[in-house]
C-alpha cells in the first residue's frame, strides 16, 4: 500500500513543480532538425481564447536550454466544446483528471488505475468508439536521420513537444495529445495568360496557380486540409472540405475510411482526362512538423503534404469545377497564405521548377 501510494504522489507532483522539473532534460538525439525554431505556436493569444503565452525567445525554445523561470500557464479545451460528432474522439483532460484524483484517499487509489488513464504512447492502436473500430495513430511523423523518433514524456507521464517549448501546457484546442495527424492539399496547375493558351513566363519560368480557400474572418488563403478526427480519416476529411468549401457540393457523401490512394482516386476524377494517360501526378512533399498556433508543449498538429498537380495543355479541358476562377490563386511571395503554408507553396514550386 505504501508502494502505491508514493507512486500516485510521484504522478500529482507534476501539477505543482516548476516547469523545469516537469520536462526532464532531453536527449539530444532525440531533436529533430534543432535548426528549426517554431514561430506560430508561440504566438498569442491563443486561438478562440484570450490566453496568453508564458514568452519564449528564440534562444530558450530548445529544451535542452536551462530555462528556470519558466512557467506555462495551462489550457486545455473542454471537450462539450467540440462538435458533437467529434467529442467521442477527443482526449480528456488527462491532467484535470490527476487533479481530480488527488481528493482521493490514498489507500483507494490503486497504480495501475493511475497508469490505465493515460493511452499508449508512441504507439498505434485499434479502439471500438460508439459501436465501430477506429485506428488511433500516436506515432510521430518527424525524423532524425532518416529514422522516426520517439517523442519523450514529461513526469505527468503526457508528451513532449519534440520542437520545443511554445509558452502553453495542456491539449488546448486539438483533438489528442501528442500529434495530431493531418493531411494537406496543394493542387496545382500552370497560370495563362489572359484570354490565351499561352502559359505565364516570369523570370524565364512558368507560374503555378493553386486552389485555395479563403478565411472568412481575414484576407488570407489556406489549402484545403484534413484531420484525423476519429469518425473520419483524415485522407476523408480532406475530401470533405473540398467538397464543401471549393466544389461547393454538400450533397455527396464521402467514405470515412479512405486511405492516400483513395483521396489520390477522389481528385484525379476532377481531371476530364482520368484515364490511364491523364496527366494528372502526385506526390508527397513534406510529412512532418507543422508550425501551427494551436501547438503547445503537450499537443502538436503534424502535417503530410501531397502536390496534386494537373498539367492538361488545352485550357478547356482543366479542372471541372464549378466558379473555378474564383478558387485558382497564383503561387508567388505576394500572396499570404495563412500560417506557414507559405513555405508549403515555396516546395511545390520548386518541385515543379517553378517561379515564386
Amino acid at each position: 500500500m505504501e508502494r502505491h501510494a508514493i507512486t500516485f504522489r510521484k504522478q500529482l507532483r507534476c501539477l505543482y513543480q516548476p516547469a523545469e522539473e516537469i520536462y526532464p532534460q532531453l536527449q539530444p538525439a532525440l531533436v529533430a532538425e534543432k535548426s528549426f525554431i517554431h514561430v506560430l505556436s508561440r504566438r498569442s493569444p491563443y486561438p478562440e481564447t484570450t490566453v496568453t503565452r508564458f514568452p519564449v525567445f528564440d534562444k530558450y525554445v530548445p529544451w535542452e536550454i536551462v530555462y528556470i523561470t519558466y512557467d506555462p500557464v495551462v489550457y486545455s479545451c473542454p471537450k462539450d466544446n467540440y462538435p458533437e460528432k467529434t467529442q467521442p474522439y477527443v482526449d480528456q483532460d488527462f491532467l484535470q483528471s490527476l487533479i481530480d484524483s488527488k481528493a482521493l484517499s490514498m489507500q483507494n487509489v490503486r497504480e495501475s488505475e493511475i497508469v490505465s488513464i493515460m493511452p499508449a504512447w508512441n504507439s498505434s492502436t485499434t479502439v471500438v468508439i460508439k459501436g465501430k473500430k477506429r485506428n488511433i495513430d500516436r506515432k510521430t511523423y518527424i525524423k532524425q536521420d532518416g529514422v522516426k523518433v520517439k517523442y519523450q514524456l514529461d513526469t505527468c507521464n503526457l508528451p513532449i513537444n519534440p520542437r520545443g517549448r511554445t509558452g502553453l501546457r495542456g491539449r488546448g484546442r486539438l483533438h489528442r495529445w501528442g500529434p495530431n495527424h493531418n493531411v494537406m492539399v496543394v493542387i496545382t496547375r500552370w497560370k495563362r495568360k489572359d484570354n490565351s493558351d499561352d502559359f505565364l513566363i516570369v523570370d524565364d519560368k512558368r507560374v503555378l496557380e493553386v486552389i485555395a480557400i479563403q478565411n472568412s474572418d481575414s484576407s488570407e488563403y489556406s489549402l484545403p486540409r484534413g484531420g484525423d478526427y476519429g469518425y473520419l480519416t483524415m485522407y476523408s476529411a480532406v475530401c470533405q472540405k473540398f467538397l464543401t468549401f471549393t466544389a461547393e457540393d454538400t450533397a455527396t457523401k464521402i467514405n470515412p475510411d479512405m486511405e492516400d490512394t483513395d483521396m489520390i482516386k477522389f481528385f484525379r476524377q476532377f481531371s476530364p482526362s482520368h484515364g490511364s494517360s491523364s496527366p494528372f501526378t502526385s506526390t508527397v512533399i513534406y510529412k512532418g512538423y507543422f508550425d501551427d498556433q494551436y501547438n503547445t508543449d503537450n499537443a502538436w498538429r503534424e502535417v503530410e503534404v501531397w502536390n496534386l498537380h494537373f498539367d492538361e495543355e488545352d485550357r478547356e479541358k482543366e479542372f471541372n469545377l464549378k466558379n473555378k476562377e474564383k478558387k485558382w490563386k497564383t503561387v508567388s511571395s505576394y500572396n499570404t497564405f495563412l500560417g506557414s503554408q507559405d513555405l508549403i507553396l515555396r516546395q511545390a514550386a520548386n518541385l515543379h521548377n517553378a517561379y515564386y
